[in-house]
């Protein structure tokens, strides 16, 4: 299902492919954008493996509650500081071997749809080795790019809760070597799982 799919994207494009789907599974596929090759190529895939549309399996009730209980700690750190250090990873990464990498990929002509090829600085890197952009600036673009995929997963954390009630906690820093502040916050977290790990043995 999944070759199938691809191929057919690849083939008669995402538009068609998506008209297509709007045939058999509107209802996914209204959700969906005409042009976005891999959710529809995944819908698509899905309404051909199982016989059911994407939409059709989110209305299902799913798994029942696992027997456990969750304590979750969150990382949220301020949005200037994380982008400093994106762009600082994003230079680690290619004074590590990035370009050549992406070039490797490249080389071995794999479908752009794939997620190995939509990875954070492949398209932006694979840019530069078309000769389409210079180098900084594709550097800028995928830190942007990364920045905001950072900002999504903030916001989707900040409305959906890991923990119940105090079982949560957020830390607003970042974590990177061992030092002092980082230490007290690592303390900060450790005693928090503790307390709730005793209370729950104490109430078993």
């Amino acid at each position: 299902a999944r070759t199938e799919a691809r191929g057919l994207a690849e083939e008669i494009g995402p538009e068609a492919l998506y008209a297509r789907l709007m045939q058999v599974d509107p209802e996914t596929a209204s959700g969906l954008r005409p042009n976005d090759t891999q959710r529809i190529s995944r819908a698509w895939e899905v309404w051909t493996g199982t016989g059911h549309g994407l939409a059709w399996w989110r209305s299902q009730p799913g798994l029942p509650p696992a027997p456990c209980r969750f304590v979750s700690v969150q990382l949220d750190p301020e949005r200037e500081g994380l982008r400093r250090a994106i762009d600082s990873r994003f230079g680690q990464m290619l004074e590590a071997g990035a370009l050549e990498e992406v070039s490797a990929l490249l080389e071995r002509g794999l479908d752009p749809v794939l997620p190995a090829m939509r990875a954070h600085g492949v398209p932006e890197l694979a840019a530069v080795l078309r000769g389409e952009v210079p180098l900084e600036e594709a550097r800028k673009s995928a830190v942007l790019a990364i920045g905001r995929y950072t900002r999504r997963q903030a916001t989707w954390f900040r409305h959906h809760a890991l923990g119940k009630g105090d079982d949560g906690m957020i830390s607003l820093r970042r974590y990177t070597h061992p030092a002092q502040e980082s230490e007290s916050q690592y303390e900060k977290i450790e005693n928090f799982i503790s307390e709730r790990v005793d209370a729950a043995a104490r109430a078993s």
